[in-house]
């Protein structure tokens, strides 16, 4: 418990000392471009293999419960795909789930 204190706290500061700078932008400021780049990539890589972990426990789950015959690789392209260009088209959102699910269950 005091250790995520001791993060937020942190976090805190440096979004009070550093008002609207991305991360990228504060940790170049505080360690230079060169560990800035280090601690930006850190934080990417570790933010992708947390979703990419995700991704996996999810379609798992899908599969074991329901899509028993589903190969893994199709699903979980299908999940990425999905979950990629919904927020690239805003408020057409719905518009292209229906054409997916359309595409999807096509007989």
């Amino acid at each position: 418990f005091a250790g995520k204190v001791l993060l937020i706290l942190i976090i805190v500061g440096l979004e009070i000392r550093f008002p609207r700078q991305s991360v990228v932008e504060i940790s170049e400021a505080l360690l230079g471009k060169v560990g800035g780049a280090l601690v930006s990539f850190l934080i990417l890589w570790s933010f992708l293999h947390i979703a990419s972990l995700e991704v996996r426990i999810y379609t798992e789950m899908i599969i074991t419960g329901f899509l028993t015959e589903t190969p893994i690789v199709f699903l979980t392209a299908m999940m990425v795909l999905t979950e990629s260009l919904l927020p690239m088209l805003g408020s057409r959102s719905l518009d292209v789930l229906r054409i997916y699910f359309f595409l999807c269950f096509w007989e």
